[in-house]
């Protein structure tokens, strides 16, 4: 779902915005939201909405990163 929402306001910043700083972005909050899912996961406190919430913002961040891997 959120690649659908998402995916005309991505191609508009993705050709306004600097690609590789973009993508740098996009790769440090993937990191972090994994590193949180992961330190949720190892310390017994995750529930199903952290992983939900996961998902949502690994949706969001691949489809802004698709306008600038295509050229």
């Amino acid at each position: 779902m959120p690649m659908l929402f998402i995916g005309t306001i991505a191609g508009v910043v993705g050709e306004a915005l600097n690609r590789k700083r973009l993508l740098v972005t996009q790769l440090c909050v993937m990191a972090v939201s994994s590193s949180v899912l992961c330190a949720l996961a190892f310390s017994a406190q995750i529930r199903v909405w952290h992983i939900a919430l996961g998902g949502i913002v690994a949706g969001i961040v691949w489809r802004w990163s698709s306008p600038c891997v295509d050229e």
